[in-house]
């Protein structure tokens, strides 16, 4: 029996994807899906729809903003009813119909409300067919890993050697269980641990490093599928994993930010003899506000920052005034981006906020992109136009580079994002495939204690958080500096 997918928006019909035995897959990805969403809230790999002996099963495959069937969050693989309607992130909407003479009669379900059925192109409003709830097809995912356990354990016991891929299956599945529930940082958390597990043990000596956690999911999203006895895309949940965590909001709103901030010293107010304590509080509290863990910064750091405020004093005071007419928009661009808006502060250490500055090494703007950089990115540059020095268009790029800078190093190690943008990412690449560990060893710090970067990158997150600090609390005198210990040589 055929059948199709309907897109739909504001009660038409957009377009038609009739459904064959193969899979169908939904999202932004175009490499992968055949239903191309073009909207940051859906996932890469959103939705799947497949054939069964029981119908046809739509699955979410773990999603950051999920789908619903029928106004209701649709929890596990569930087989679909004539006039069911999935609904992706609130972003695309898609009615289940039959495509074999027989119209369904779709009703579409908004707000609890059951609105006028769809008017069919080939068969008018004909036929029979109602709107029925989610029927799920497989057990609860709480029963399957229990079973999933049964099956390990059974394995271990019958002579399977194979403990470490047993073990890291156990975990991978703890992390699908997880991300099913939404509860994506552990999620994250349980997919990198089964990751690595393999690793220590040596189970992906075949793979490169920049590789292994593609790798990895795809032979434990292998495994899961086999033992849930249903299509685990485990790579597109520890994507979507990453896209929730890395790119969420604060935990607290702007309002407490703001609060707090306001509550905290003033570098331009306390006494000599409590700037260095104050410096300690203010770098904690900018590093939250880019979304990054205050704790575990070495002691080194602090002396760092407040090192580059008394070298550059006069940098910093002449950057503060020329970035008030460009930080407003940059702060914009970067959130559109999803980055932290604190990062603007990377344009003042670049460029001091001047949109035409060039470099002796052929960086231009407030970004100091380089050409080749820049072209990469979509920037023309060439004897005529130099979008380099547009401020609006390079600061889009810039956010949009720092957040594939992000996606690749792990926006919780922001400070590794910033020593890319100095260094380049080909060299931050080949510093980390030179660690023991690619899962413990992917830190900034553990960079710059290893002696792995070199001075001017070390030194270019301490300007960068020098300046952030400064910026948001105040820029304290020469004198107060000098008097706290930060002479400037």
């Amino acid at each position: 029996m055929g059948a199709r997918l309907v897109h739909i928006a504001g009660g038409r019909r957009l377009s038609v994807t009739p459904l064959s035995d193969g899979d169908l897959l939904v999202g932004r990805d175009p490499t992968a899906c055949t239903v191309v969403i073009e909207s940051a809230r859906v996932s890469r790999q959103h939705l799947l729809v497949r054939s069964s002996n029981e119908g046809w099963v739509a699955s979410d495959l773990g999603s950051a903003n999920g789908t619903t069937l029928n106004g209701a969050a649709l929890e596990g693989p569930t087989v679909l009813a004539p006039g069911d309607v999935l609904d992706l992130a609130g972003e695309a909407r898609f009615a289940f119909e039959l495509a074999d003479g027989v119209y369904a009669g779709t009703q579409v379900v908004q707000g609890g409300v059951l609105e006028a059925p769809f008017e069919d192109e080939e068969h008018g409003d004909e036929g029979e067919g109602a709107t029925s709830g989610p029927r799920v097809l497989v057990i609860g995912l709480g029963a399957a890993l229990l079973i999933l356990a049964a099956v390990l354990l059974w394995r271990i016991i019958g002579g399977d050697d194979d403990l470490v891929y047993a073990e890291a299956t156990q975990i991978a599945a703890e992390g699908l269980e997880a991300a099913e529930k939404r509860e994506w940082a552990v999620s994250k958390k349980k997919l990198k641990s089964a990751a690595r597990v393999l690793y220590v043990n040596e189970k992906l000596t075949d793979v490169p490093r920049e590789q292994i956690m593609q790798v990895a999911m795809e032979r434990l999203g292998e495994r899961l599928s086999d033992e849930l006895d249903r299509e685990v895309d485990l790579p597109s949940i520890y994507h979507n994993a990453i896209d929730a965590t890395v790119f969420a909001e604060p935990p607290v709103s702007k309002e407490e930010s703001k609060a707090v901030a306001k509550a905290a010293c003033r570098l331009d107010e306390v006494p000599p003899e409590a700037l260095r304590e104050c410096i300690r509080e203010r770098v904690g509290l900018f590093l939250v506000t880019l979304r990054q863990r205050p704790d575990g910064v070495p002691s080194w750091f602090y002396d760092s920052v407040g090192r580059r405020m008394s070298v550059e004093h006069d940098f910093f005071e002449r950057s503060f005034r020329r970035g008030e007419r460009f930080v407003p928009m940059m702060k914009d661009e970067l959130r559109r981006a999803k980055m932290p808006e604190m990062l603007h502060y990377l344009s003042m250490i670049e460029s001091g906020y001047q949109a035409d500055i060039g470099s002796h090494a052929g960086a231009v703007g407030l970004w100091q992109f380089m050409p080749a950089t820049a072209r990469r990115y979509g920037l023309r540059v060439d004897g005529r136009l130099d979008d380099r020095t547009d401020p609006r268009r390079s600061t889009q790029k810039a956010a949009e580079y720092l957040n594939d800078l992000a996606q690749e190093f792990g926006a919780e190690e922001l400070m590794l994002v910033l020593a890319g943008y100095n260094k380049g990412e080909n060299g931050i690449r080949a510093k980390l495939r030179e660690g023991d560990d690619p899962f413990e060893d992917r830190s900034y710090w553990h960079l710059v204690e290893t002696n792995r970067l070199p001075a001017e990158t070390a030194l270019y997150v301490a300007r960068f958080v020098a300046a952030g600090v400064a910026g948001e609390g105040g820029l304290p005198t020469e004198e107060s500096l000098e008097a706290a210990g930060f002479k400037s040589p």
